[in-house]
């Protein structure tokens, strides 16, 4: 029974943490990891507010 509990969670873990692009979507998506654009105002402000919080 734990057996099947665990083959379960581990599926939807899978599902959840996967992603799936499409042959059109995957060139996109490379380049933005080899080439980030610059962080803009939202993005720093989120780290900022991220920074407060975990070093607490």
């Amino acid at each position: 029974m734990v057996d099947v509990a665990l083959q379960r969670a581990d599926s939807v873990v899978r599902k959840i943490e996967t992603i799936t692009l499409s042959s059109e979507e995957w060139p996109r998506f490379q380049d933005l990891l080899l080439n980030p654009p610059e962080p803009n105002t939202r993005l720093r402000k989120a780290v900022c507010g991220h920074e407060r919080v975990v070093r607490k």
